[in-house]
């Protein structure tokens, strides 16, 4: 902030508390409450009404192209957002509803449904396609592992490595000999520490961590007072800086009794797996968290980030979209991590009824922001730290 700005701020904020507001603006486009402690920024709404009408959204997924899949009722649009407008790429009714959804090679996304696998395929000539693959039900379907040659599969036989080509799988695939686990997990994400892919299985008080090439080389966290939210918007991985061999993963906790808090646990992840991982949690109070998304501040120059955005409902049943920072010191402390709040950068029961989604733009670094019943655009980058 130069000192023209910063004058020039401090003259409208001393002209504001003269008539009596909490309300001052800066240079961010953005209110600085000082009453309640918080930044209201400037929310972009976009137009949905030339596709959309009376939608109630459900779910939303965000594409490496940058599409969003959109699941409502009784249906899943592809979308992308772009110059504050939305277009429609694809418009499928589905039966029932979406259990996980996976990218794979060739332009091609899985849709998992209680009757079955569906395919939607990408092209330039004829927007997207969708066909039926097969009537398997699967409660998650790996998306990273493509490249190693095989998926992980989990449905009510339990938990499984298939080398198959996903489109050809079949209920003979899934065996003792490629089973991982008894157990049946509803949510899984993956990391690569080293060139060894590790696959993190999450339940509602479990998280178990497993190097899939080496079954026995795993860790498993139980936390009988800790209700993880199974949601694939409630957890994150990233990486601090580049030269670190260590990955954070982050998951919302939900309050479902009295010994039970909302919040947010971070993981340090390295490698051997089977060591103590180093944890840090974020009490949110009445803060029920419902999506998370990590955050660049310069989408071009960094590749890597210690941020990340959550959003929920709080007791005033307004919703509120949180920034902080995972402080990962290897420098000066090798066996230290922790949540730090920045700031509130949204706090609104007016326009905002609900918080479904948050995405950072690959593109251009903008979030967009997913209610149930519209889509907004907010720019935040290039801050400077309070």
């Amino acid at each position: 902030m130069n000192l023209e700005n910063k004058e020039e701020i401090e003259e409208i904020e001393e002209q504001e508390q003269e008539n009596g507001n909490n309300l001052f603006y800066n240079e961010y486009n953005a209110y600085y409450d000082k009453k309640n402690g918080y930044y209201s920024y400037d929310l972009k709404e976009i137009d949905i009404s030339k596709y959309f009408k009376d939608i109630s959204i459900k779910n939303i997924y965000q594409l490496e192209n940058g599409y969003f899949i959109i699941e409502h009722e009784n249906k899943i649009s592809v979308v992308s957002v772009e110059d504050n407008s939305i277009f429609l790429h694809g418009d499928f009714n589905i039966k029932d509803s979406i259990t996980c959804i996976s990218e794979i090679k060739g332009s091609q996304v899985i849709l998992g449904q209680n009757d079955g696998l569906v395919k939607l395929v990408f092209s330039n000539s004829d927007g997207v396609r969708k066909d039926k693959i097969n009537d398997m039900k699967f409660n998650f379907l790996s998306s990273k592992t493509q490249n190693d040659n095989y998926y992980i599969v989990s449905c009510d036989k339990g938990t499984f490595k298939v080398s198959n080509d996903i489109l050809s799988i079949n209920y003979n695939d899934l065996n003792d000999q490629n089973k991982i686990s008894d157990k049946t997990y509803d949510l899984e994400t993956e990391i690569e520490i080293n060139k060894n892919t590790i696959n993190i299985f999450i339940d509602k008080n479990i998280i178990e961590i497993i190097d899939i090439n080496n079954t026995q080389n795993y860790y498993k966290m139980e936390e009988s007072n800790c209700h993880y939210v199974k949601s694939r918007k409630c957890i994150a991985t990233f990486k601090t800086k580049e030269d670190s061999n260590s990955h954070i993963f982050i998951c919302a906790t939900k309050k479902t009794n009295e010994e039970q808090k909302n919040g947010i646990l971070a993981l340090k992840i390295g490698l051997p797996i089977n060591e103590e991982k180093l944890k840090a949690f974020e009490d949110t109070k009445d803060l029920e968290i419902v999506c998370i998304c990590p955050f660049k501040q310069n989408i071009e120059e960094e590749a890597f980030s210690p941020y990340f955005l959550f959003g929920g409902i709080n007791e005033n049943n307004e919703v509120e979209i949180r920034l902080n920072k995972i402080i990962d010191s290897d420098e000066q402390f090798n066996n230290y991590i922790s949540i730090e709040f920045i700031k509130t950068v949204v706090n609104d029961n007016e326009r905002l009824d609900s918080s479904i989604s948050i995405n950072q733009s690959y593109i251009d670094g903008e979030l967009t922001i997913f209610s149930k019943k519209n889509v907004y655009k907010l720019d935040i980058q290039d801050e400077e730290e309070e």
